[in-house]
């Protein structure tokens, strides 16, 4: 309302100044109606501004600043005024009380005390004459009663305090005899005067007689002692009636208290306390007060009416100069309210003038015959005309395509006729045209104002292409949206569908109607229904879930297997308003899936498991055992074994590769030392290194431990190992270091290979990469054992990366966590080898004998003389002992005696080894028992038969293998290989095994987990159920053995990893510890 004031004035204003210019009137008008616009567009206009904020911000003015103080100082002078009037008046009456008091004060002093001085005269008489007889005693007192006229009684009490005499003889009957001394405040006054021997008062008391007074006690001594008192009892209502009645008249009250028990009193009552004067009186041992106050005749006399004349006229004269300096402020106030709402509307009109001249939007007026008012620079913009150009020009003529301009006319004339139009406040969509003819798509919103009687229209003018231009795009989604064959769904957040394409209604079986509006779990199982709430959450935090593979249900019942992506929806603030789903029926994937499942089972079983006996076959063939072969057979059983690693290595890259992709490569990770594993390591690659004349060398052998599967990183460093080998130049070095990093360790394989070129560094990890020079073509290799390595370690937790120079070698490394708490638990490591002792002065003869028996995985120690063997004996124990009688330091039949008594060597078999073992055997006459002599070998023939036959009499003795594989070849290739040291069994099923293990004894059972009935680990918990000691087990499969069964077995090695002589040492080492339990 007050925009509009101010508008009219402003109009009225101008008129008056520029007469009636229509151009004047309508400027005003069009910008009341942009007030107007923006108020009903919800935009905060300057006008709601004004509206809104209060009409004046105005201090106090000083008007009312000098009305305040000067109405309080009035009001001040008047209370003082007035207090100051009380006062003389209360000071006026308590000056009379003052001297009331005084009359009534000295009077009662003197009459007391006047009787007090003639009593003590009837008590000196008394005295003098030493006695007075009881007629004198009561005419003189008789006398002395009738002229005071203030007593009640006179009396004389005897010396035991008891009434003897008493005036007037009429109290006689009541008082004589009556003995004080049972009565306490007369005995008290009695001793006390006695004590004294003074004249002494009582305290105000109860008469015998009736009326309430004192006594006035006179002690009465002479030489012949004491006899008694002369006692007057006081009547006080007789004593102070008199002193009041004639000194007071009826101007004062008076009250007189002996502490606070009253003793007299003029029953007037008290009209002011604060006039109330209180006095003491202190007669000989005993004080009064005395209360004198004014009665009501006084008071009128004192008190008057000017005091609160004086206030009453200062409250109202100050009230009267408050309201008179208020309503001055107010006038004030309203005047300046005015001048400041004038000001705020010319700001007001001038803000929306400028706000016009800033806006996105073309502004436009006009007259009702469409004469263009006024036109902002974002219309001539969007035109292409200026101002000065249009104003004046019919609107439509101007902007409106030829097509739209009649019914846009037509629009107008019939606002002005029914004083409405389906336009007015509504936003039309319409064709254009600028300036150079272009069609514009436009928004045009129409307003209408009326002042005085005049009416101009005010357009709001939008540029829509953009617009209309997302529209389409949104439009040509909503189509691909539809016709995609993935359900695409979005959902609010609390689950219910907004939308459902077909591709979703293929899916799922549910219509579009059908579906929206209600909960998506409509489509999940039970069991994933909770699945639905923790995605809902993670969509309320705005995260993305890429790639999850569910299970739904659709209409039918049927359960689907699905791949979903989800992102969160959100709102132009950025707000999580739902989540939209793409969700992709992957039945087809998973049946591919399967299939390749399968066939990966039949690869791994068919395939690897015929490889691991060629390879075998081949091994013992290479190795000599049943024939001496030539150096062509030899060449090409070399050739056949390395084509079949080969091979074999490939296959398992590649099984390897697809469980990685899979997700089904587990690990079973424990505390290993990391030091001992690459020692390993080193010493299974030495026979690559050998073919390269390539030296390994582990420059740091810190003990570190480290959480990890121990195959899984020995199959690492040995691809590391294997490429830097076959990449170093002859003669080269291969240098192998550990690297404590804090909180992890990382293992550097080091070469001075020809390094990796820059071309081929971003793809050395990827699948079958290998450099493409013709120097590292020739190279053998698969090109998978990086890729295999890189994803090993990241399972880990760790990174694997490479620093390299081309033409300055490589170093690979691979970084894994520290354990943060050190355990006794150990990692998994081969089984130790059996040990053999070689007692031999001769060194270069038991090293020879060493280097042959350690080959057939039997570890041995040699001493060379009998302390170092008795030092040894103390630390290991041995299997047999070989000794030389002829030993340098001690013979050798005492050692045999020492062996013999020692606990830890008693039943150990000893096997003298003499240059003439038979005439030894003769002349020695050794006693103690020995297994056998032998001859020292003079060459490597009968150095094998002492080989040999240590293996069959001490590591292999009648033992029982019990081979549960389906294979035959593999059975037959264990048993060639143990040759006559064992006796193996074979057991082509499940079934099979249980009856064998049933109805037999065995020593090892060496398990297949793929037989034809069923998953060889099920028959683990039935192996051990016949004995005392449990059975060992080697895990012999192209599978890995299932965690829940690892505890339960020996060994475990995959047939496409272990070689002839690995197997052949975990199956002597599982009998040898079988054996000694």
């Amino acid at each position: 309302m007050l925009i509009r004031h101010a508008l009219k004035w402003q109009q009225k204003k101008q008129r008056y100044r520029y007469g009636n210019s229509w151009t004047v009137c309508a400027e005003w008008a069009r910008l009341a109606v942009e007030l107007e616009y923006n108020e009903s567009m919800g935009h905060h206009g300057f006008g709601r501004m004004v509206e809104e904020k209060p009409t004046s911000s105005r201090a106090w003015s000083s008007f009312f600043w000098v009305g305040i103080p000067t109405a309080a100082l009035i009001l001040i002078i008047s209370i003082f005024l007035w207090d100051k009037l009380r006062e003389n008046e209360r000071q006026d009456v308590e000056n009379k009380l003052t001297a009331a008091s005084a009359l009534i004060v000295t009077p009662i002093y003197n009459i007391i005390e006047n009787h007090i001085q003639s009593l003590a005269a009837m008590g000196k008489r008394w005295e003098l004459t030493q006695g007075t007889s009881e007629a004198l005693w009561t005419a003189d007192a008789e006398q002395y009663y009738t002229g005071t006229k203030i007593y009640s009684a006179l009396e004389w009490i005897d010396q035991n305090m008891v009434v003897q005499w008493v005036v007037p003889a009429q109290l006689e009957p009541k008082i004589k005899g009556i003995d004080f001394s049972k009565m306490p405040s007369r005995y008290e006054a009695l001793t006390f005067a006695r004590k004294t021997n003074q004249p002494t008062l009582s305290k105000i008391l109860e008469f015998l007689q009736g009326p309430k007074g004192f006594f006035i006690i006179i002690p009465l001594s002479h030489a012949k002692g004491f006899e008694g008192y002369i006692v007057g009892a006081v009547d006080v209502k007789k004593l102070f009636g008199k002193i009041f009645n004639s000194n007071m008249g009826d101007d004062f009250g008076i009250a007189i208290y002996q502490d606070s028990d009253p003793v007299f009193s003029t029953n007037t009552k008290v009209l002011d306390l604060y006039t109330v004067k209180k006095t003491a009186l202190k007669i000989q041992n005993i004080t009064w007060h005395l209360y004198i106050w004014p009665t009501k005749k006084l008071l009128d006399q004192s008190f008057t009416l000017l005091p609160l004349v004086v206030l009453v006229s200062g409250i109202i004269f100050s009230m009267l100069l408050l309201i008179i300096f208020f309503i001055l402020d107010k006038l004030h106030g309203y005047s300046r309210k005015m001048n400041s709402a004038r000001l705020e509307a010319e700001k007001a009109l001038l803000r929306l003038q400028r706000i016009l001249d800033t806006v996105n939007e073309g502004y436009v007026a006009m007259d009702k015959e469409t004469r263009l008012l006024d036109w902002n620079p974002c219309a001539e913009k969007l035109f292409g005309w200026k101002k000065q150009e249009v104003l004046g020009a019919k609107l439509f003529d101007l902007i409106i395509a030829p097509e739209n301009r009649d019914s846009q006319f037509q629009k107008i004339t019939e606002f002005v006729a029914n004083k409405q139009s389906i336009v007015m406040n509504k936003a039309v969509e319409l064709m254009g045209r600028n300036r150079s003819q272009t069609l514009i798509p436009i928004e045009l919103i129409i307003f209408a104002i009326v002042l005085d009687g005049e009416i101009t229209y005010h357009l709001f003018i939008r540029d829509i292409a953009e617009r209309k231009q997302a529209e389409e795009q949104e439009a040509r989604f909503a189509s691909i949206v539809d016709a995609s064959d993935d359900a695409i769904i979005s959902v609010d957040l609390n689950g219910q569908v907004m939308t459902w394409n077909r591709g979703a209604e293929k899916i799922f079986g549910y219509e579009k109607e059908e579906i929206e509006g209600k909960s998506i779990n409509t489509i999940y199982t039970e069991e994933d229904k909770t699945e639905l709430f923790s995605l809902l959450d993670k969509i309320k935090l705005g995260e993305h879930i890429h790639n999850h593979d569910a299970k739904r249900l659709n209409k039918d019942g049927r359960i689907i297997p699905v791949s979903v992506l989800i992102s969160p929806m959100k709102d132009k603030q950025g707000k999580v308003i739902g989540g939209s789903s793409i969700t992709r029926d992957i039945s087809e994937r998973k049946n591919i899936e399967k299939m390749k499942n399968e066939f990966i089972s039949i690869v791994s079983h068919e395939l690897r498991t015929p490889l691991t006996s060629i390879r075998g076959s081949i091994s013992i063939l290479a190795s000599g055992t049943f024939c001496a072969l030539s150096e062509k057979a030899k060449q090409l059983l070399e050739i056949a074994n390395t084509n079949c690693e080969r091979l074999i290595r490939l296959i398992n890259d590649i099984l390897d590769i697809e469980k990685i992709e899979a997700g089904k490569m587990d690990f079973n990770l424990k505390l290993i030392h990391l030091n001992q594993l690459l020692k390993e390591a080193i010493e299974s690659n030495q026979s690559l290194a050998a073919k390269y004349n390539i030296k390994l060398e582990l420059i740091n052998d810190e003990d570190i431990e480290v959480r990890a599967e121990y195959d899984r990183i020995m199959q690492v460093v040995t691809n590391l190992l294997s490429n830097a080998i076959r990449y170093s130049p002859v003669n080269g070095v291969v240098k192998i270091q550990i690297t404590n990093l804090l909180n992890k360790v990382r293992v550097s394989v080091i070469d001075n290979g020809p390094g990796i070129g820059d071309a081929f560094k971003d793809k050395i990890f990827g699948k079958f990469t290998q450099a493409d020079s013709s120097d590292t073509r020739q190279k053998s290799g698969t090109g998978l054992g990086l890729n295999i390595s890189k994803a090993i370690i990241e399972k880990h937790g760790g990174q694997i990366g490479f620093l390299s120079t081309e033409g300055a070698g490589s170093t690979f490394y691979f970084e894994l966590h520290l354990e943060k708490t050190k355990t006794n638990t150990m990692a998994p490591t081969h089984a130790t080898p059996l040990r053999l002792l070689i007692c031999d002065q001769n060194v270069e003869s038991a090293n020879s004998l060493k280097d042959l028996i350690q080959k057939k995985n039997v570890h041995v120690d040699i001493a060379s003389n009998v302390q170092q063997a008795k030092k040894l004996i103390s630390e290991h124990h041995y299997i047999a002992i070989t000794l030389d009688p002829l030993l340098t330091d001690e013979a050798g039949a005492s050692f045999i005696q020492y062996l013999r008594e020692n606990p830890n060597t008693q039943e150990t078999p000893i096997i003298v080894i003499s240059g003439e073992a038979e005439e030894e055997k003769k002349w020695r006459g050794i006693n103690y028992p020995i297994v056998d002599w032998m001859q020292k070998p003079k060459n490597k023939e009968e150095t094998q038969v002492i080989i040999d036959y240590i293996n069959k009499k001490f590591t292999n003795r009648s033992a029982n293998i019990l081979s549960v594989e389906d294979e035959m070849d593999v059975t037959r290739l264990i048993s060639i290989m143990l040759q006559d040291r064992a006796s193996v069994w074979n057991a082509n099923s499940i079934a099979k095994a249980k009856k064998l293990l049933q109805d037999h004894e065995f020593d090892l059972v060496i398990l297949d987990l793929n037989l034809p009935d069923g998953y060889g680990a099920s028959i683990l918990p039935c192996i051990n159920y016949r004995t005392k000691e449990p059975i060992p087990v080697i895990v012999f499969s192209v599978d890995i053995l299932a965690k829940k069964y690892s505890a339960m077995v020996k060994n475990t090695l995959l047939k496409s990893i272990a070689t002839n002589e690995q197997l052949l040492s975990a199956i002597e080492t599982a009998i040898s510890v079988g054996k000694t339990k």
